[in-house]
């Protein structure tokens, strides 16, 4: 499979954050220079932030998650890098993934939240929050006519989750979805192997947030949590998973900017050229 996809989505309205565009504006300029990418068109307006149907800025989402999904689907990767502004801008390559491989697909969202509340669930009513639970069908009446191929539930896991809403802790549980939570010494390796093998699917997508790193290790990112995962932990977990499974898809998202060159973003967007 050598049709590859390298996507930079600067999608940032589910966050409510426009620092994550321009993270991705610089990702472009230090990190993607003479690559070929292809740029997904989004709005830096702070204007478009209009709450509708409990979901902040829903007009403008709508519209650039539509512009994602044409411009992979006209594309047919069969292999995604993606580097992106809000997490929810992921929604459009994981549908896509899911659906070029006829649902044999497992996501791993490498995330210190949980971003699996509904819209009545969310205290902030940001997207960000809630994308998997888009991406399994919950919001039909909203996105139906765009998120046209719903996931299942069993397809995800979580690798870092501290920092959950108590709803979000309820349907994990409810759900028996595998969560790998923080722990920084190479047992996570197994720990994290075996997750992917319960989900029994045979295609891997990796979804990473940088939240789910130490802040104060790594703090470019506009939601820190303490006690995350070390940079080598993580490092490690990713080397692990390209090496031993079919990894199809790998997106690195909220970063918000540093200004300057970084080893780590280096190190990361490189794994991604990678895959």
């Amino acid at each position: 499979m050598g049709n590859k996809m390298i996507i930079a989505n600067p999608h940032w309205q589910g966050g409510g954050k426009d620092c994550c565009y321009y993270g991705i504006k610089e990702v472009e300029e230090y990190y993607l220079k003479g690559e070929s990418f292809v740029e997904i068109p989004a709005s830096d307006k702070n204007s478009d932030l209009i709450i509708r149907e409990k979901i902040i800025g829903l007009d403008i989402i709508r519209k650039q998650l539509m512009g994602g999904f044409s411009i992979v689907e006209e594309a047919s990767p069969d292999k995604i890098f993606t580097v992106g502004g809000s997490c929810d801008g992921d929604i459009p390559y994981i549908s896509y993934l899911n659906k070029r491989y006829n649902g044999d697909l497992a996501v791993l969202w490498v995330d210190a939240h949980g971003d699996i509340n509904s819209a009545e669930e969310s205290s902030s009513h940001l997207f960000y929050g809630m994308p998997i639970r888009a991406l399994v069908g919950d919001f039909a009446d909203t996105f139906g006519d765009i998120i046209k191929d719903t996931m299942s539930v069993g397809q995800f896991m979580n690798v870092g989750g501290r920092d959950l809403d108590p709803p979000e802790e309820v349907y994990f549980k409810k759900n028996n979805i595998p969560w790998v939570k923080v722990d920084n010494s190479d047992a996570i390796l197994p720990k994290v192997s075996d997750a992917i093998k319960s989900l029994n699917k045979g295609h891997v997508y990796v979804h990473m947030d940088l939240d789910v790193l130490e802040p104060k290790e790594f703090a470019y990112y506009p939601l820190p949590a303490p006690c995350g995962l070390s940079v080598e932990t993580v490092l490690k977990v990713l080397y692990m998973i390209r090496d031993n499974f079919n990894m199809v898809g790998y997106s690195l998202y909220e970063f918000s900017g540093a200004g300057k060159r970084l080893e780590l973003m280096e190190t990361l967007v490189r794994y991604g050229l990678s895959i």
